[in-house]
């Protein structure tokens, strides 16, 4: 009788074998109910990361959209938003840095304010990202579309 026939008279399954450092040959087995259980659990996990996958967007093999840069200690492309490099393990956030243009002390990159100065990184982001309009005649910046320049009366085709 055969190893893989025992197994399958005693209701056990084949789950591993393979050369010992010794040069034998090792069966692993296991219960067919426990076996059984570990195969619908992958199969439920794994229907539980395409159903997050679907939620998500994103495929497999797909990264998570954000921030890259270059990895300074392998030079491995990073996502700012990953905890880790994946091929050197460095931490990212250990990696990169936020410069305060007040005091030009260096913050972690999600820092909302400087720690040393206090300076407001979130509403420097607020001012970058909103229109200015500029009056070509004298200068004077407006947050909305006007007509006339409120401060030469220029008007605005």
């Amino acid at each position: 009788m055969s190893i893989e026939q025992w197994a399958t008279s005693t209701g056990n399954e084949l789950i591993s074998s393979g050369l010992t450092a010794q040069g034998s040959w090792q069966y692993i087995y296991v219960p067919r109910r426990t076996f059984l259980i570990c195969n619908i659990l992958t199969y439920v996990m794994g229907i539980g990361e395409i159903l997050k996958n679907i939620a998500t967007g994103t495929t497999k093999g797909e990264s998570k959209k954000g921030p890259v840069q270059k990895c300074p200690n392998c030079g491995e492309t990073v996502l700012l938003s990953m905890d880790r490099c994946p091929k050197c393990g460095v931490h990212v956030k250990s990696m990169f840095r936020r410069k305060c243009p007040k005091c030009a002390d260096l913050n972690e990159l999600d820092a909302k304010k400087c720690r040393k100065c206090g300076y407001d990184f979130v509403a420097e982001l607020e001012r970058a990202q909103r229109t200015v309009y500029v009056c070509p005649i004298c200068g004077y910046r407006m947050d909305a579309i006007l007509t006339q320049c409120p401060a030469c009366n220029t008007r605005f085709l």
